[in-house]
């Protein structure tokens, strides 16, 4: 719960009337990792989302629970939204949760339903369902063969070997 934990920790300092400048730092950072997660998905899809279908995998904040509050999902989703794009989300048990926040989306009951005819796919969240995914399964049905993983959940000599152009958080560059 590092998100919420930070966040409570500054608003009791500042409270007391001391500032964490350090805790401070970690929640400004956690920030600006989530909106390059966001421009990390553009550059994949060309360098914006207008009329692209993208698919979301991983709505909650961490595995094994529904709660969505501080979900870097919801950054990417609202992103993707204002620049006109099309979501198709899937998480094994945050769907509802996240129904709250964007109503209109479209929400699936598996994975593979979500990234069937999607123009690209971003892991959100590294549910253990997702760490079994098989590239050679998944490829087929994406319209193209387009991953952000967010979670380094996939190696890349498997992405690269399925000739997936992708992007992850420190692994690498763009293939």
């Amino acid at each position: 719960c590092f998100p919420k934990d930070t966040k409570a920790f500054a608003a009791l300092s500042k409270a007391q009337g001391v500032r964490m400048r350090t805790i401070e730092a970690a929640i400004e950072t956690n920030s600006i990792q989530k909106n390059i997660m966001v421009d990390k998905m553009k550059n994949l899809m060309g360098g914006n989302f207008h009329g692209k279908e993208i698919a979301i995998l991983g709505l909650a904040f961490k595995p094994n629970t529904d709660d969505v509050r501080d979900s870097a999902s919801i950054t990417i989703i609202d992103s993707i939204i204002k620049e006109g794009g099309q979501i198709r989300a899937y998480d094994p048990v945050a769907n509802q949760s996240m129904k709250n926040i964007f109503p209109d989306l479209n929400y699936f009951r598996s994975w593979e339903e979500a990234i069937r005819g999607a123009d690209g796919v971003a892991i959100m969240t590294e549910w253990n369902e997702f760490r079994g995914i098989s590239l050679s399964l998944l490829k087929p049905l994406l319209k193209s063969p387009v991953i952000l993983d967010t979670r380094n959940i996939f190696s890349i000599e498997n992405l690269e070997k399925n000739n997936f152009k992708y992007d992850n958080v420190g692994r690498s560059t763009i293939k």
